[in-house]
């Protein structure tokens, strides 16, 4: 560990909407006792949500044309954005490092791609933490093997939120675990 007993985590998200994935990432920073700091490509209303769960928040923008290309699409033109990318991983990287955190865990499929890219850059671990099917039912078949391919090698460990999640995505040779999401239960 570093500084101190609690675990400190750099957690990756390409979204600042108020979406399932992102819920859930506010959820589990109320479940967890750790030092989170929470990188997001964009502004917007989970900022201020995921600071009322203790998170400090960092805003690092990415371009709009990298972050907001739909699912279907990232193979069509995914050519015209490595530069960008790249260069974001880059900037990515060396926030990592001044955070100095303990793991990287990435909270969206983009941003696994790019944030286990700039987590391995920076020489910290990665946990990928999987929300969607990867399956050519789903997503298109380039992206499912892009995405299994860097599943070979960026991650340190992959966390799916459900079983079905984690079978979809295919054999890893990292270690993997589903974990459902935490959820809110009011008992009075």
């Amino acid at each position: 560990m570093s500084r101190s007993d609690r675990l400190r985590v750099a957690y990756v998200d390409h979204c600042a909407q108020l979406s399932g994935g992102e819920l859930a990432l506010a959820r589990l920073l109320d479940a967890l006792d750790v030092e989170a700091h929470v990188i997001l490509a964009e502004d917007g209303p989970l900022r201020s949500l995921l600071e009322k769960s203790g998170a400090v928040v960092h805003i690092l923008p990415l371009a709009e044309s990298v972050r907001g290309v739909h699912r279907d699409r990232v193979g069509s033109s995914g050519l015209a954005r490595i530069p960008q990318t790249a260069w974001y991983i880059v900037k990515l990287a060396r926030l990592i490092r001044k955070l100095q955190p303990d793991i990287v865990h990435t909270n969206s499929l983009k941003a696994a791609l790019y944030g286990g890219a700039a987590g391995r850059l920076a020489g910290v671990p990665v946990i990928w933490h999987i929300r969607d099917r990867i399956a050519s039912d789903y997503l298109p078949s380039g992206t499912v093997r892009l995405v299994r391919s860097a599943g070979r090698v960026l991650p340190t460990a992959i966390i799916a939120n459900s079983r079905a999640t984690l079978k979809a995505f295919g054999p890893t040779r990292r270690p993997s675990v589903s974990i459902p999401s935490p959820v809110k239960v009011d008992l009075s």
